[in-house]
């Protein structure tokens, strides 16, 4: 049915995928991973689709209600506003949950391989409005003699960067085409942190604009048009 209604791929949410006590991944698992080494027998690309930072947030979010983030850790990882801590994240912080979210991503591309990567990550703006206020952030972006944008997506195709890459080192024997969800040229900045010009062509691959239809066909055309020209 695939075949007939024109597709080529089939696509896989590996952040879903489960694993046993033992370590061991639990039926439902084995069940996707079968289908897509059959799905790839008979010709179908993989696309694995991925919403990164916000499982490192729920990780996060969870430890933080388990006391299982210290003060050191709590301090690094969190805003600080007006000497107190803040909700989100702050911007600049690269430490344990940050590297555990790179190997997450990075082991689940080594075990599907896929042929093409869609990120749909709607996480950043919080964490961006509020490290602004950050005494941190501030120093830096005032260091880098930049204007807020072009500081903050300067930030934004590091994090990127180091996503995709750690994820191109576990896929290395494929073209591995990346897409970031409503990113594209009509699309400066998404997020509030990724700059359009920053990520393409060096991170990202394609143009991935949010064209929910709706009966507006014409702009969706449009929209494609603009990005194809």
């Amino acid at each position: 049915h695939f075949r007939k209604m024109g597709f080529n791929y089939v696509s896989t949410f590996p952040r879903y995928f489960g694993k046993n006590s033992d370590g061991s991944w639990n039926d439902a698992t084995q069940k996707n991973l079968a289908f897509l080494q059959q799905a790839r027998q008979v010709g179908y690309g993989i696309v694995y689709d991925e919403s990164a930072f916000h499982v490192m947030w729920n990780t996060v979010q969870s430890d933080l209600k388990h006391g299982k983030i210290d003060d050191t850790e709590a301090d690094q990882l969190f805003t600080q506003i007006d000497g107190k801590r803040g909700k989100w994240m702050n911007i600049l912080y690269r430490g344990k949950y940050f590297q555990n979210e790179m190997k997450r991503v990075a082991d689940l591309a080594a075990l599907v391989q896929p042929d093409q990567v869609y990120f749909d990550i709607e996480w950043w703006t919080q964490s961006v409005n509020e490290s602004k206020k950050d005494p941190r952030v501030v120093a830096a972006w005032k260091a880098s003699g930049k204007d807020w944008d072009d500081f903050v997506t300067d930030i934004g195709k590091e994090v990127l960067g180091d996503l995709v890459s750690t994820m191109r080192k576990a896929v290395p024997q494929k073209k591995m085409v990346v897409g970031l969800y409503n990113s594209d040229p009509k699309n400066a900045i998404y997020n509030s942190i990724f700059g359009w010009d920053k990520i393409y062509p060096g991170i990202v691959d394609i143009a991935l604009p949010s064209l929910y239809v709706q009966g507006r066909a014409e702009i969706v055309a449009d929209r494609i048009r603009y990005d194809y020209d």
